[in-house]
C-alpha cells in the first residue's frame, strides 16, 4: 500500500503525455468494434488495452486520476500475487521481505506505470505474470487441470493487453526446468513434457494464435539491425539502466523535453559501483547456496529475451540509445524479485526436491538463525538502502514528470473552448511538439487534439468547427490559450496595377500572382478585400477550387486547405459589384491578438 500510494502521489502530479492523447481522440470518435480495438499502433497489437481506453474515456472523459487509479488497481493486485507465490513458495518469513522490497522500491518500472500509454501494456502483463506463476505452481502442486486451464487463459489475456506477455511462456517453462523438477537436465525435460504435455502444447497453440492475428494486423514490425548497434543497446540497457535500478538507481536523467520516456543518465561512480555490487551478489549466492545459478540463469534469459525483443522491434528505428529507456525493461521488476528470492532461500514448498545448501553455508544459516536479532537489524538496514536509493530516483523522475507541459496545456485550450462562441471557427494547426509529437498525426493536429475534451463531447460534431472558409478564425497559441488566427507570411500577392485599389477583380477570373510557388501543402490564406456590396463568388489555386462570399466594406477572408499553385484566381458570381483585392498572403496559421475573455454576467439586482 506504501508504494502504491508513493507511485499514486508522484503520478497525481502530471497528466497524459504524448501517445495518451491519440489513444484518447481515438476512443473518442470511434464505436467499440473490432477495427477499432486491433489498431496497429507502432507495433503494439492491444486489443483489451483500447477496450479498456475506450470504456474510461466515456465513463469519465480525459481523467487522468481515473486512468491512473486503474493502474494503481493493477499495480496492487500484482503485488498482492508476487507476495502470495514467495509464501507460497518460501513459507512465512520476514526473510522474504528481502526480494519483495526489490520488487516494490525498484525505480524501474515506475516510468512506465506514470505514462498511461506504456501503463496500458506494463500493468496488466505484469498481473498476468504473477497470477501465472501461482496458477502454474497450483497446477504443480495438485495436477488438477483446472489450474492449467487458468494459466493458459491467463497468457491469452496478458496477450491481448501486451504481445510481449508472450515472455510469460518461456519464463513458466524456466521455472518448471530450473525449480520444479529434480535430476539431469535432460531427465527434467522428459519428465516434464511427460506430466504435463498438454499444457504445454495449450500454451504454444494460444501463443501460436495470437502471433499469427498479430502477423497479420502488424506486418513488418522485425526490422535489420547491426551488430554494433545490438552491442551498444546491451551495454546500456544492462550497465546503466537495469544494474542500476536493482541498487534504486538511475539517480538521474536525461535532460529532454519529452517528458514520458525516461532516459536514464546514472552517474559514473554509482554506476560502477552497482556493477561490483551486483557481482559480488551473484558470487556470494552461487558460493554459498549450490542451486543458487539457477536463479540467476532464470534472471538472465529473461533479460536476454527482453533485449531481443527491443533489439527487434526498435533498435532500427530509434537507435541503441533506446536501452536508456527505463520502460523498456519494466517487467524485469516481478522477475528480478522472483530470481533473488530463489538465489537467497531455501524453498519449502515445491513438487519436488531441488539440492540444498552446502553444509557450511547450512552452518552459517543456523548462526543467523541463532542471532535472529542481528540478522533483523541487517536486513531492515538493507531495506532502507534501497528505498533510501530508490527515493532519490523517484525524487528526480517526480520532478521531471511534474514538468509536463501538456497539463497546463490543455487546461488554458479547455478554458479558452468554452469562453469561445460555439459556433466560432476555427483553423486547424499543430499541436507544440512537446504535447503531441508528429509521429502521432493527425492527433497532433488541433482539430483531432480536442476530440477527447469533454466540452466537445455533447456537441453533434464531437469537436470544434473548422471550416474551409472562414472570416475571423480561432487558433491555439503554444500554451493553450486562444487567439485570433494570423498568417505566418510565406508567400504574397504581387503589387496590383490598379492604385488605392490593387487587384480589380469581376466576373471574368483574375489571375493574382504570388512572390513564391505554393508547393503541395494545407495552405492559410488571408484575402484583404474592399467591397462595394455584398457579393459571391469563386477562389481557386491551381486545382483547389472553393466557393467565397464578401461583405460589403473591409474586410479579411480565411481559407485553410491543401493546395499548390503559383497564382491566386478570383471571379464573382455577383455583376456590378467594385471588388478589390491588396494583399493576398499565403503560409501557416499563427496566434495573432489573444481572445478577450466575455465580459461578466450581469449581477441580478
Amino acid at each position: 500500500l506504501a508504494q502504491a500510494l508513493l507511485w499514486l502521489l508522484i503520478g497525481a502530479q502530471g497528466f497524459f503525455a504524448q501517445d495518451d492523447f491519440l489513444f484518447l481522440g481515438r476512443a473518442s470518435t470511434n464505436p467499440l468494434t473490432l477495427d477499432y480495438a486491433l489498431f496497429d499502433f507502432g507495433g503494439h497489437l492491444m486489443p483489451l488495452g483500447f477496450t479498456l481506453v475506450w470504456l474510461l474515456q466515456h465513463a469519465s472523459p480525459l481523467s487522468y486520476f481515473a486512468a491512473l487509479s486503474v493502474s494503481v488497481a493493477f499495480q496492487l493486485a500484482g503485488a498482492a500475487l508476487i507476495l502470495r507465490y514467495l509464501l507460497r513458495v518460501f513459507g512465512a518469513r520476514w526473510v522474504i521481505l528481502v526480494p519483495l522490497t526489490f520488487y516494490l522500491f525498484m525505480p524501474l518500472p515506475v516510468p512506465a506505470f506514470l505514462w498511461w500509454a506504456a501503463a496500458l501494456n506494463l500493468m496488466p502483463m505484469q498481473l498476468c505474470l504473477a497470477a501465472a506463476l501461482n496458477t502454474h505452481l497450483s497446477f504443480r502442486l495438485t495436477g488438477r487441470r483446472r489450474w492449467a486451464v487458468a494459466t493458459i487463459a491467463i497468457v491469452a489475456v496478458g496477450l491481448l493487453f501486451f504481445e510481449k506477455s508472450a515472455l510469460i511462456v518461456p519464463l513458466l517453462l524456466a521455472m518448471s526446468l530450473l525449480f520444479y523438477r529434480a535430476g539431469p537436465f535432460l531427465t527434467r525435460i522428459r519428465r516434464e513434457m511427460r506430466a504435463a504435455w498438454g499444457f504445454w502444447v495449450g500454451l504454444v497453440c494460444v501463443t501460436g494464435a495470437y502471433v499469427v492475428l498479430y502477423a497479420t494486423q502488424v506486418p513488418g514490425v522485425v526490422r535489420e539491425v547491426q551488430g554494433a548497434d545490438v552491442v551498444r543497446l546491451v551495454a546500456n540497457g544492462v550497465g546503466y539502466v537495469y544494474l542500476p535500478s536493482l541498487f534504486g538507481g538511475p539517480w538521474q536523467f536525461e535532460d529532454n523535453n519529452f517528458v514520458p520516456a525516461a532516459f536514464a543518465a546514472p552517474p559514473p561512480v554509482l554506476t560502477y559501483l552497482s556493477w561490483e555490487l551486483a557481482a559480488v551478489l551473484v558470487l556470494a549466492t552461487i558460493v554459498a547456496s549450490r542451486g543458487a545459478w539457477r536463479a540467476w540463469v532464470l534472471l538472465g534469459g529473461y533479460l536476454t529475451l527482453d533485449l531481443t525483443l527491443v533489439s527487434l522491434g526498435r533498435l532500427a528505428t530509434f537507435g541503441p540509445g533506446i536501452g536508456l529507456e527505463m520502460r523498456y525493461f519494466a517487467d524485469m521488476a516481478p522477475v528480478t524479485a522472483i530470481a533473488l528470492a530463489y538465489a537467497l532461500l531455501p524453498a519449502r514448498n515445491l513438487p519436488e526436491e531441488v539440492p540444498r545448501a552446502r553444509p557450511w553455508a547450512a552452518r552459517l544459516a543456523q548462526w543467523r538463525h541463532e542471532r535472529r536479532v542481528l540478522v533483523w537489524v541487517a536486513a531492515i538496514a538493507a531495506a532502507n538502502v534501497l528505498i533510501v536509493s530508490a527515493a532519490v530516483s523517484l525524487t528526480a523522475l517526480q520532478e521531471r514528470w511534474s514538468r509536463n507541459l501538456a497539463e497546463p496545456y490543455v487546461a488554458q485550450l479547455r478554458e479558452g473552448i468554452r469562453t469561445a462562441q460555439p459556433d466560432a471557427a476555427w483553423v486547424d494547426s499543430t499541436v507544440p511538439l512537446e504535447v503531441s509529437n508528429p509521429f502521432l498525426y493527425p492527433y497532433n493536429q488541433l482539430s483531432q487534439f480536442v476530440t477527447s475534451f469533454p466540452e466537445l463531447q455533447a456537441r453533434s460534431s464531437g469537436s470544434l468547427d473548422f471550416p474551409v472558409v472562414s472570416t475571423a478564425p480561432l487558433t491555439a497559441g503554444g500554451d493553450g490559450r486562444v487567439y485570433y488566427a494570423d498568417v505566418a507570411v510565406a508567400s504574397a500577392s504581387r503589387p496590383g496595377p490598379t492604385p488605392g485599389c490593387g487587384w480589380r477583380v469581376g466576373t471574368t477570373t483574375r489571375s493574382i500572382p504570388m512572390t513564391r510557388t505554393l508547393f503541395a501543402w494545407t495552405w492559410f490564406l488571408r484575402v484583404g478585400y474592399l467591397a462595394g456590396a455584398d457579393a459571391t463568388g469563386t477562389l481557386r489555386v491551381g486545382d483547389f477550387s472553393t466557393p467565397v462570399a464578401f461583405q460589403r466594406g473591409l474586410h479579411d477572408l480565411y481559407i485553410s486547405a491543401p493546395m499548390s499553385g503559383s497564382r491566386v484566381d478570383l471571379r464573382l458570381d455577383t455583376p456590378g459589384v467594385v471588388l478589390c483585392v491588396d494583399p493576398i498572403q499565403a503560409g501557416n496559421p499563427t496566434p495573432g491578438d489573444l481572445v478577450p475573455p466575455p465580459p461578466p454576467a450581469p449581477v441580478a439586482p
